[in-house]
């Protein structure tokens, strides 16, 4: 679950990012009052894709400190995975793959 968690996660994070860019790409072909709300739109998504990962990557992540066989996480000292990651998920919840293990 650990390693699935965080691989799961930053595949949602990267189609995020794939929706923020296709908002871009649509704005060009809208009237300028509907193309400001796409790309503010899509700075949004792309800013919030970005923030999510940078939190997994350089403060939430499994350390190599074992709790009962379980690592700890390495921001916060929860067992991995910590709640600050699941919370991160479960925006995600109805994308596929994600698990009910993962509900905060």
């Amino acid at each position: 679950m650990t390693d699935e968690i965080t691989s799961w996660l930053r595949q949602q994070l990267e189609n995020q990012r794939h929706t923020a860019h296709a908002l871009k790409t649509l704005a060009m072909a809208e009237s300028p009052e509907t193309a400001a709300i796409l790309r503010r739109t899509s700075d949004q998504l792309q800013a919030d894709a970005d923030a999510k990962a940078r939190l997994l990557t350089g403060i939430h992540g499994p350390s190599d400190r074992l709790v009962d066989g379980t690592p700890e996480c390495k921001g916060c000292r929860d067992l991995w995975p910590c709640t600050t990651v699941l919370y991160l998920a479960q925006p995600f919840a109805n994308q596929l793959g994600y698990r009910s293990e993962w509900l905060p």
